[in-house]
């Protein structure tokens, strides 16, 4: 299964999503701040066949889902502004939880405000973890924060560790507090050996401490379903 994420930043190029969505043979689309039309994007997709079809959710107005899957495989585990989970139950295939995020973002939201909406997102993947009955979760999304920032690697937020091994832990002990891991993949991305761009946002300002590629789009999986996913196939 192939995932697409794109934070359209309130564009609508719908010929460029439709394009890659067929070269890519993508599986699922997951299209953020999106202001296309959907209807003409969606022709587009399905011209020579039906292929895709809308996924229906409270939050359209900020995260678009569009599947080859019907949505009777893909239900809601979770919806908020932020973050929406979806269980993936495909018939013969181990179940994953699916999720998009979005954080608040840099320019508006200091470490700190982003930090404690970490907390309260990964509170919510947790809650859904523990409703569905595993931690085979993917998260991708736009962060709105690098991968070595508080948001991303304090114990009580994300967790997201840049090393496998020590992701495979499963959790880590704070103050008799047990927080589960995450492996975040984009670390590997980041900088001038990525197979793409050095990050995926660009930033040329004015302040003393600026390194001007940030990796704000990441994906990030629990241990649990590294064996089911093909992380080193990412690219951006």
């Amino acid at each position: 299964m192939k995932i697409l994420f794109w934070n359209t930043h309130s564009k609508a190029p719908d010929e460029s999503i439709a394009r890659i969505m067929k070269t890519r043979v993508v599986d699922l689309a997951i299209l953020l701040e999106y202001v296309g039309h959907l209807t003409s994007l969606l022709e587009m997709l399905n011209r020579e066949s039906v292929e895709f079809h809308l996924v229906p959710s409270l939050v359209e107005d900020r995260f678009v889902f569009l599947s080859r899957f019907d949505s009777s495989f893909f239900p809601i585990a979770h919806e908020s502004p932020r973050l929406v989970l979806r269980r993936l139950s495909m018939p013969a295939l181990p179940e994953l939880l699916i999720g998009t995020v979005h954080g608040p973002d840099m320019r508006n939201h200091n470490s700190d405000a982003r930090l404690q909406e970490a907390f309260h997102l990964v509170q919510a993947v947790r809650e859904a973890e523990g409703k569905v009955g595993h931690a085979r979760t993917v998260l991708v999304g736009d962060f709105n924060a690098s991968p070595y920032e508080p948001a991303m690697v304090t114990a009580a937020a994300f967790n997201a560790m840049p090393s496998r091994k020590i992701a495979a832990r499963i959790d880590r002990t704070v103050q008799n507090r047990t927080y589960p891991f995450f492996y975040n993949p984009m670390w590997s991305r980041l900088g001038d050996d990525s197979k793409g761009p050095p990050g995926t946002f660009y930033y040329d300002g004015g302040d003393a401490t600026n390194v001007y590629w940030y990796m704000l789009d990441q994906v990030l999986l629990r241990p649990e379903a590294l064996p089911l996913s093909t992380w080193h196939s990412l690219r951006f």
